[in-house]
């Protein structure tokens, strides 16, 4: 008259993901060393890509002076993860040139920006 028990296979736990077998990265995914193009911003402005970190100070002179950039070629040098978990690239120019004279390198967020098409991944 009783059911019978579900047998369920339960997954076993994570105890140190850090120490798990690394995938490796998908090709549609910002690296280090990852050759990018900045495409078309995702609103007026482009809302992904930052001249600096200081996020407080934001002016709109400053998000203006972005919009020229789009189509320009750059390199991922490096990369920052914050405390929430985002992760920042940062990127310059490929021929080392800087984007502005008091800027040579721009950070942007990593998959937004990819996600919105801010920034593009050059094959």
């Amino acid at each position: 008259m009783g059911k019978k028990p579900t047998k369920r296979n339960k997954e076993r736990p994570v105890l140190f993901p850090e120490f798990e077998e690394k995938k490796e990265a998908d090709p549609k995914e910002i690296v280090i060393g990852a050759s990018v193009k900045i495409g078309k911003p995702s609103n007026k402005y482009f809302q992904y890509i930052y001249r600096s970190l200081d996020f407080f100070n934001v002016k709109l002179s400053d998000l203006n002076k972005l919009i020229p950039l789009e189509g320009t070629k750059a390199n991922v040098t490096g990369m920052i993860q914050m405390v929430n978990g985002d992760e920042i690239a940062i990127i310059s120019k490929k021929n080392g040139n800087a984007f502005f004279p008091e800027c040579n390198r721009l950070f942007l967020d990593r998959k937004k920006a990819l996600s919105y098409k801010e920034i593009l991944i050059i094959e």
